[in-house]
């Protein structure tokens, strides 16, 4: 073999090895590079609450109506998994209602009011009202289902409106001195601004159930609406605190809104 053909030869030799070391090292990397997918984000729900709750007042609204039960009804935006702010009506019903020496000037000496009949009058007694309060709170996810089923909690607080007022129930045309004109001298109709606080643990599933328990604080102040009180025969200016504590169970209908992402993002590692 010439000078020549010998280096040739080794110069085809070098090319060839370099190829299959590059080949093999291409072979490596592509074995260690990996493809991941981006997890989706979070979607953000339109909600509707059906829920009820039980509450016990303290300070001086609780000298009237010392607990009662509501219905409420809301309706939320939660942006994905970060806040949530709602409006909720809640309708106020109680049996618990403390009328003593409400109607001692109109009462016989045995303590009753006389109905038209002769009779001492049977006379039921019925806390009623409604509130309606708007809500925002922080969301801390507790889980991260790529199924969007979610285990969360909420903290936060609200501003809102109450007003109640006692209802009497007795038979219609028999008791005089309650009807008419003369039930706003005696129903303490009252209303006031409050504010809340609210803490909830929620399950959002939209392939399944959805509900949600809470606890709510809530203070304000009420002032009566009528201007005369018949049970003192004085001017009704009469302001009360509202401490209240309560719990709420509820189902939530979730409405998923339109996402502006709806492909997934990949990414190299």
């Amino acid at each position: 073999m010439t000078k020549y053909n010998l280096k040739y030869t080794l110069l085809i030799a070098f090319i060839l090895c370099s190829l299959k070391l590059s080949a093999q090292t291409a072979e490596t990397d592509t074995g260690a590079l990996k493809i991941k997918t981006a997890s989706p984000e979070k979607p953000s729900w339109v909600t509707l609450d059906l829920s009820a709750g039980y509450f016990v007042n303290f300070s001086d609204l609780a000298t009237r109506y010392p607990e009662y039960t509501c219905f409420p009804l809301g309706v939320g935006y939660q942006h994905k998994n970060k806040w949530v702010a709602s409006l909720d009506y809640n309708l106020i019903f109680g049996t618990s209602v403390d009328i003593a020496g409400y109607f001692d000037h109109i009462s016989n000496e045995n303590g009753y009011m006389i109905d038209a009949k002769g009779q001492p009058a049977i006379i039921n007694t019925y806390m009623r009202g409604f509130s309606a309060r708007a809500h925002y709170s922080k969301i801390i996810p507790l889980s991260k289902n790529p199924n969007f089923s979610d285990w969360n909690i909420q903290i936060g607080g609200g501003l809102g409106y109450s007003q109640t007022y006692i209802l009497f129930q007795f038979d219609e045309g028999e008791l005089p001195q309650l009807e008419g004109l003369n039930t706003g001298g005696y129903d303490r109709l009252s209303g006031g601004f409050q504010i809340a606080e609210r803490f909830r643990i929620q399950y959002l599933n939209p392939n399944s159930l959805s509900f949600f328990l809470g606890v709510d604080l809530i203070q304000g102040s009420t002032k009566s609406m009528r201007p005369w009180n018949f049970s003192t025969n004085t001017a009704d200016d009469q302001s009360m605190t509202e401490i209240a504590a309560g719990v709420n169970l509820g189902l939530v209908i979730p409405i998923k809104t339109r996402s502006r992402n709806t492909v997934p993002d990949y990414f190299m590692e």
